[in-house]
């Protein structure tokens, strides 16, 4: 169990009452990691779903047989923001790799599989927190969209 007031800070848990914050807390665990340790690999089976606690997280496109830098960010995630949400789609597999972009981070690892039954036992709960990752989706699908036009010289439009 983590400290109840982490919970407060994170986007995709709003909404939830105290006895579900209750539910999702018994998913979770606070890691921690070193700089430019890799939090997750691109293809890597997604098992947990991870929230920014302290620290900074960049999302790299890694290029096989070439080391990953930070010239191969796409975003950075921050404090009380979602990376590793392909961990709750039905083919659970990482599409980007994860790697501490800061001196340190830690981060709250939210296990798939307790999470998901917590879902099946609590379909609102469900709806709640999946509501809330679809913006995070919408969001970084955004991120990707100006990050590729900026790399091509081209001014970025927002979508809705």
């Amino acid at each position: 169990m983590t400290r109840k007031d982490i919970f407060k800070q994170i986007r995709i848990f709003d909404g939830l009452d105290e006895g579900q914050m209750n539910q999702v807390r018994a998913c979770c665990q606070e890691v921690e990691f070193k700089a430019g340790s890799r939090v997750f690999a691109d293809g890597q089976q997604a098992e947990n779903l991870f929230v920014v606690l302290e620290g900074r997280v960049d999302l790299r496109f890694e290029i096989p047989g070439r080391e990953s830098t930070s010239s191969d960010n796409i975003t950075s995630v921050r404090q009380g923001q979602v990376l590793g949400w392909s961990a709750l789609m039905h083919s659970p597999i990482y599409s980007l790799s994860a790697y501490c972009a800061t001196d340190g981070c830690r981060l709250l690892k939210v296990s798939r599989d307790c999470l998901l039954d917590k879902f099946e036992k609590d379909p609102r709960m469900g709806y709640i927190v999946m509501s809330h990752l679809a913006e995070v989706i919408r969001t970084r699908f955004h991120q990707v969209q100006e990050e590729l036009a900026r790399k091509k010289g081209i001014p970025a439009a927002r979508h809705c």
